[in-house]
């Protein structure tokens, strides 16, 4: 989370309003709820009523949280393919950014920058995993794992290249974690198969 709110706070979201004790002490109970989903200890549904609660507790009107779910969470991406929901996976982390901007548009464009790369890289490092287990994963929503790779690395490089004006070293970072994918052992796996 640290790049994504440094990349909010370089396009103009106050520093203090990400690094209020608020907010910071909500993302926190969100990460929490987020890790006890992931590990079975919390059904989906579980989840977001913790999500809600983190902010109703802290004066979120109804309303407000309706329009966080619109606007943030639910939000399908722009540009990645509406097929791979794996990669909508972390929204439930936006909730938090209710107490920290308004400006909805600039959050869920930032937040595509980055999160569908760091997924997508971890799909690929547990797709094995993951399609014994039957969880989700990007590489097996778009037709083959490699069909799906090869849909969804030119997009994942469109989104990163976005992040070049804003803060050239992440950019430099994210698109050193990105190339290897191409050449690491998983088309090779993949293809055997």
């Amino acid at each position: 989370m640290p790049l994504f709110y440094e990349l909010l706070i370089r396009q103009g979201v106050p520093p203090g309003a990400l690094l209020a004790e608020t907010h910071l002490t909500a993302a926190e109970e969100i990460l929490d709820s987020v890790a006890r989903h992931e590990f079975g200890e919390r059904s989906f549904a579980e989840h977001v009523l913790t999500c809600r609660q983190t902010l109703a507790v802290r004066g979120v009107s109804p309303a407000r949280i309706g329009e966080v779910e619109q606007q943030l969470v639910s939000r399908p991406f722009s540009l990645v393919p509406a097929a791979f929901t794996a990669l909508t996976r972390a929204n439930t982390f936006l909730y938090a950014t209710a107490l920290a901007s308004d400006d909805f548009g600039l959050i869920h464009r930032t937040w595509e920058m980055i999160m569908p790369l760091l997924l997508f890289l971890d799909d690929v490092t547990d797709l094995a995993a993951d399609r014994a287990a039957g969880e989700e994963n990007c590489l097996l929503q778009g037709g083959t794992p490699v069909e799906s790779f090869f849909r969804l690395y030119p997009v994942l490089a469109r989104l990163v290249k976005q992040i070049e004006p804003i803060h050239p070293e992440a950019h430099q970072r994210l698109n050193a974690l990105r190339l290897p994918a191409l050449t690491s052992g998983f088309l090779k796996v993949t293809l055997a198969a």
